[in-house]
């Protein structure tokens, strides 16, 4: 007696361990840049970072992330730029941010940006790159932990 195929249900198991593999991957990208790159955990949420999950007539899944700066005080304090050369400023609405006296393009990887109130020039750290640029950078190493991934939950599925 032959057994039946069940399209239905092979999709299904497919999509799950699709959704755990991206789960899972997407804790890897976020550990990720917590360790390189040193941004704190409260400014990696889903807002920047999207996860798009499978679904039964679509099995494929994206981790996608804004254009948002990686700016010095998304940093922990021991990767945001040294303090000499530097100095910490407010603005009207209570925002901090680095101004400098160095004038240029980049600084130690920082780029620095122009500003001008009430007439004077100030120049202010902006940022060492963006979000979805450095994300980039890890894609061939998340990719490969994602197939390893994907292998062992499709194993669990047909057991």
């Amino acid at each position: 007696m032959s057994a039946k195929f069940d399209a239905k249900a092979v999709s299904g198991m497919f999509k799950n361990a699709l959704n755990r593999t991206l789960t899972k991957i997407a804790k890897e990208q976020k550990k990720m840049l917590r360790d390189d790159i040193k941004v704190k955990n409260k400014h990696l949420h889903a807002k920047r970072l999207k996860r798009v999950r499978a679904k039964q007539n679509d099995l494929s899944i994206k981790l996608t992330s804004t254009t948002k700066y990686i700016t010095p005080f998304m940093l922990e304090k021991s990767a945001r730029p040294h303090p000499s050369g530097y100095y910490e400023l407010e603005n009207k609405r209570g925002g901090k941010f680095y101004g400098t006296r160095k004038k240029g393009v980049s600084v130690s990887g920082w780029n620095i940006g122009k500003g001008c109130i009430s007439g004077s020039v100030y120049y202010y750290v902006q940022k060492i790159s963006n979000l979805d640029e450095a994300l980039l950078s890890y894609t061939e190493k998340l990719q490969e932990k994602a197939k390893t991934i994907f292998d062992l939950e499709i194993k669990k599925d047909w057991k």
